[in-house]
């Protein structure tokens, strides 16, 4: 019985680290999802503006189409920007998915852990008398 303590120890800090490495790259993961699609959005939005400034030179007259032309040039300018930067952080997004297999097997084996230790509180709350 005595030598069983110190391997479940050992064991239990094994899955600690594990699960801390397991949190690191969920976060790796997540902040490149997060910025991955900051990027696309803005992409899309200068998109959408770039099409309501083309109805727009469609109505205008020739001044005012000169100046929506400007808009339009800078607007092209951000948004090609915009997706070179969201290509760019889908290509590290892919990067991190690569290690997804090992990740799930982590994330699993912590749901795990986290479960029977919920399970073992309600017990050890089970066994405190009840209050006065």
């Amino acid at each position: 019985m005595g030598h069983q303590y110190p391997e479940a120890l050992g064991r239990c800090r094994s899955l600690l680290g594990r699960c801390r490495r397991l949190g690191e790259g969920q976060a790796l993961l997540d902040g490149g999802r997060g910025r991955y699609l900051l990027a696309k959005g803005g992409a899309l939005l200068l998109k959408i503006r770039l099409e309501e400034l083309r109805l727009l030179l469609d109505t205008y007259p020739a001044p005012t189409v000169q100046a929506h032309r400007r808009i339009r040039d800078s607007l092209a300018g951000g948004r090609h920007a915009a997706e070179a930067e969201a290509a760019i952080l889908g290509a590290e997004l892919a990067a991190l998915r690569e290690l997804g297999p090992e990740l799930r097997a982590l994330a699993l084996e912590l749901g795990r852990i986290r479960r029977e230790c919920a399970q073992k509180r309600w017990a050890l709350l089970q066994l405190r008398p009840p209050p006065p």
